[in-house]
């Protein structure tokens, strides 16, 4: 797989090294996000020490730490206390050095020595020796919900955040040059944009092969993934698992998984803030427009595409797996069913397609508020509007490959239930558009057509 570029992450941890002073960033993100590979591709050519933190006691974890450090070539006076162990490689160096610690969390959780020692080298004012202290965690809950909490006035010290976020995609598509756009899709929609599951995939292999070898087989890279994931990071996974199941069954409103768990709402409201907070599942909200009596309040979705892969068609289907071949529950289970749950994810692309031309100032308004509107009857994909009030809508035939009349009539129809009047139309199909939509755009300017 290519590996792409984050230019706007590596100059943002440029600017912080060469900044006068010591500094402390906390990078965080996903798992598989690419955080290590940044990092790695940053201090390449610096002077740096890395270490990978584990989940031990504090005693297990300075051990591990000093004997890292004595392995990279430092003296260790004490390797009792986190100072002393830290204070050893960064005063062993005459250019700025970069201490980096993965996983932090690790180190923070149950105790705070590690933070007050980080503190109380970056405010030794005898020491004229620079560093850079990067803390990465995949642990996003703790470092947006729970660390400046814990961490308390050492909060205060931290010189900024720097969260990587999933990639596009259109990034996709430059990872598998091999693949069609099609292929691309299908990819994005089991995948997501978290790279480092992108690389659990071969290009030459067609997607049934990378599906039946990396995802179907046993003891295959993303056979556990899922289990893995909720399991590092919550408690009774088994009550996690039964609502992400509701949810990728199409039940998404508060009401209906209550009818479908028999827990009570009030435990699944909990439950749901906790995915939430991982990223897991998103609430979606209505783009608010004069018929917002139209509108479905309340939804909730499986926001992790991989997650929503597993549960759609995996994990209700874990006898036959163990029955049958990869390749045979392939063809039962998810072959017939991929290109209609594919479908759901080309609202998103058609979101990331208009927001990039909108970076690049190729539509008619330059937008600066974006939404979805999702109404009782039917959905709006894209609705935007910039600082004068000119709206731009957006719309995906989700339905067919091939948009007719009847789908536009249909669109115009969630038009009027959100009460919209749109100055500017993109309409997107897979395949194309029936000759009437394509005299309608040509005979307005304001209508665009765009073939996916």
């Amino acid at each position: 797989m290519k590996l792409l570029e984050r230019s706007l992450e590596k100059k943002y941890l440029e600017d912080t090294y060469t900044k006068k002073g010591s500094q402390l960033l906390i990078l965080y993100g996903q798992e598989n996000v690419g955080k290590t590979t940044l990092i790695k591709e940053f201090i390449s050519e610096k002077p740096f020490f890395y270490y990978a933190a584990r989940s031990c006691s504090v005693r297990e974890q300075l051990h591990f730490l000093s004997e890292e450090i004595v392995k990279a070539g430092y003296f260790v006076v004490n390797n009792k206390d986190y100072f002393s162990i830290i204070q050893s490689v960064i005063d062993n160096s005459s250019t700025k050095k970069i201490l980096v610690i993965d996983e932090f969390q690790y180190l923070v959780k149950n105790n705070n020595e590690f933070m007050e020692s980080i503190s109380e080298l970056l405010q030794n004012k005898a020491s004229n020796q620079e560093f850079l202290v990067i803390l990465l965690s995949s642990s996003v809950s703790f470092v947006e919900n729970s660390m400046v909490k814990k961490i308390g006035s050492v909060a205060f010290q931290i010189s900024g955040f720097l969260k990587i976020k999933e990639l596009s995609f259109f990034d996709i598509t430059t990872a598998f040059p091999e693949y069609n756009v099609s292929d691309c899709l299908k990819t994005y929609s089991i995948l997501g944009c978290i790279p480092g599951m992108w690389q659990q995939f071969d290009s030459t292999l067609s997607l049934q092969e990378n599906i039946c070898k990396n995802i179907l087989r046993k003891n295959s890279s993303l056979n556990h993934y899922v289990d893995y994931l909720i399991s590092s990071e919550l408690r009774e996974t088994g009550v996690y698992f039964t609502i992400l199941n509701a949810l990728a069954q199409g039940k998404t409103k508060l009401n209906d998984l209550y009818l479908h768990t028999g827990f009570s709402r009030a435990k699944i409201s909990v439950y749901l803030k906790c995915l939430m907070e991982l990223e897991i599942v998103n609430k979606g909200f209505s783009y608010i427009t004069e018929g917002k009596q139209n509108t479905q309040k309340g939804v909730y979705y499986i926001s992790n595409h991989f997650i929503f892969f597993y549960f759609k068609f995996i994990y209700c289907n874990l006898s036959n797996l163990e029955l049958m071949s990869p390749e045979t529950f392939y063809l039962t289970f998810i072959n017939e069913q991929l290109d209609e749950y594919c479908i759901k994810y080309m609202g998103e692309v058609c979101r990331a397609f208009l927001s990039m031309k909108n970076e690049k100032m190729e539509l008619p308004i330059y937008y600066t508020k974006c939404g979805e509107w999702i109404g009782k009857a039917g959905t709006i994909d894209i609705v935007a509007e910039d600082k004068n009030k000119k709206i731009l809508v957006g719309w995906c035939n989700d339905g067919n490959s091939f948009m007719k009349k009847e789908d536009y009539e249909w669109f115009l129809y969630c038009l009027k239930q959100a009460k919209i009047e749109p100055d500017y139309t993109y309409l997107f199909a897979r395949d194309g558009f029936d000759d009437s939509l394509v005299l309608l755009s040509k005979s307005n300017e304001n209508i665009h057509l765009i073939k996916m």
